[in-house]
């Protein structure tokens, strides 16, 4: 009887411990995805300016914003 209690004990602590776990380990997978999106949007696209030469047609760069797409 003694043994079949502390056999129980110890499988709802195990439980318990794998539990803590998952959540600790879901918390930290949505603090990740939550940096990666706020971080990546401040750095914002790196081009650099080309010249063209006077028979080379005009290219529009087009990006996407909150309000809709934006062509500079």
């Amino acid at each position: 009887m003694f043994m079949q209690v502390m056999i129980g004990m110890m499988l709802v602590l195990t439980a318990g411990i794998v539990a803590v776990m998952t959540a600790i380990a879901g918390l930290m997978l949505g603090a990740a995805a939550l940096v990666m999106r706020f971080a990546a949007g401040r750095q914002g696209p790196r081009r650099t300016a080309r010249e063209q030469g006077p028979g080379e047609p005009v290219t529009l760069e087009a990006r996407r914003t909150p309000r809709g797409w934006t062509v500079e």
